[in-house]
């Protein structure tokens, strides 16, 4: 069984004001994509194909990419540098 670690992140909760559990969790982000500053001014999350990693030659599942897009909407994330700071 899986140990519930979300006592050591005291900090980030703090910060956040909260317990929410995806504070925690590794987040899907392409590295491969943000290629220049000027990426982290896009306004929206880049479709699911986008996150294709040639180093691992596969993509992401629907599930972490519908995982990535509520991330994005529930901490209110305006640009690709909101959600990569996020």
């Amino acid at each position: 069984m899986a140990r519930d670690n979300t006592d050591k992140f005291v900090h980030t909760k703090r910060h956040f004001g909260c317990d929410d559990p995806n504070i925690s969790k590794k987040g899907v982000y392409r590295y491969e994509y943000v290629t220049c500053p000027e990426i982290l001014t896009e306004t929206c999350l880049p479709q699911r194909d986008k996150f294709y990693s040639e180093l691992n030659e596969k993509g992401i599942s629907e599930e972490d990419y519908d995982g990535a897009l509520e991330r994005w909407q529930r901490y209110d994330c305006k640009t690709m540098k909101g959600y990569h700071d996020h």
